[in-house]
């Protein structure tokens, strides 16, 4: 069974996301989780590959930002 290290969810609009570090034998992963409609549809990652999500979120924001299209906050 894999062992959470962390876990948070958030609502937006009418979806839940989850977000949660988990590892197993193989190492570390984080897993990304969004629940609509009764259905929940799940994406892994290796934690290798947080830092570059990261700089691509950034990325987007920066470009959101600078177009003026605005981020709603919840």
């Amino acid at each position: 069974m894999d062992e959470e290290l962390f876990s948070r969810q958030f609502q937006v609009e009418q979806k839940i996301f989850y977000v949660d570090v988990k590892a197993n034998k193989n190492g570390k992963y984080i897993k990304i989780s969004e629940k609509s409609g009764g259905r929940k549809h799940n994406v892994l990652m290796p934690i290798g590959g947080l830092k570059i999500l990261r700089e691509v979120l950034e990325e987007i924001t920066r470009m959101i930002d600078e177009t003026g299209g605005g981020i709603d906050e919840q």
